[in-house]
């Protein structure tokens, strides 16, 4: 296990001047694996709502030879809702 932290999001500027942000190591690698795919992997494979960031600060959606047609939101609401949102 190489280690996972888990933190806010948001670390700007004016959010640490008025709240507090956190860091936090998630230790057991069981979970570990679980967020990776959950999060990590799932997102890496989103070839529906995804955009990748240019060398210019441009976004651009993904233009792949093969598309899998995978939403990673789509698939969260399908694997942890308990069915689907409808």
């Amino acid at each position: 296990n190489k280690g996972l932290y888990l933190s806010s999001a948001d670390w700007m500027g004016r959010n640490f001047f008025s709240r507090v942000e956190s860091c936090f190591p998630i230790e057991d690698e069981e979970l570990c694996a679980r967020i990776m795919s959950e999060t990590f992997d799932n997102y890496l494979r989103d070839d529906v709502q995804a955009w990748v960031l240019q060398p210019d600060g441009r976004y651009k959606a993904p233009r792949s030879g093969k598309r899998n047609n995978r939403a990673a939101q789509d698939w969260l609401i399908e694997n942890l809702s308990g069915g689907g949102a409808g």
